[in-house]
């Protein structure tokens, strides 16, 4: 664990000089826990602050993740309204594929699946999983 805590400091003292601005490091490895600061007082100072704007400068590794998980989410949200494939058209295979010859592409499509899947099978790359695609995209457009 020194090594991971001393790396740690490495990065934080980095992050000190290159931008320019204090920083205060906290580790708790078990029971004991070390401060490390790049100038004397930091972490005084941050502490002297009221709650709220102390609230507004904490940067912790849940807020990350949970400010990433919005996003990810607002991401999702917007893909499900859109749809996947909607920048395509209706009209995106118009001339190269008509409703009628879409089942027999599938039918193809299927059986070149299969194929694949049982050489992989066999080859032992698989462990009986197979290969997992689904159509709705071209009945989307045909249906």
């Amino acid at each position: 664990m020194a090594g991971r805590k001393e790396t740690v400091i490495k990065m934080a003292k980095e992050l000190s000089v290159l931008c320019d601005v204090p920083v205060a490091l906290v580790c708790a490895v078990g029971g004991a826990v070390e401060v490390w600061e790049s100038e004397e007082g930091v972490l005084d100072r941050y502490r002297a602050l009221p709650p709220e704007v102390r609230a507004t400068r904490a940067h912790t590794h849940r807020g990350y993740l949970e400010r990433e998980l919005r996003a990810r989410r607002a991401k999702l949200a917007k893909v499900r309204e859109e749809g996947a494939f909607k920048s395509w058209g209706r009209d995106a295979l118009s001339g190269i594929i008509t409703a009628e010859e879409a089942p027999a592409l599938l039918e193809s499509i299927d059986a070149a699946i299969a194929a694949a899947t049982a050489r992989q099978e066999a080859l032992a790359l698989l462990d009986g999983g197979g290969l997992h695609l689904q159509h709705e995209v071209f009945c989307d457009f045909f249906g």
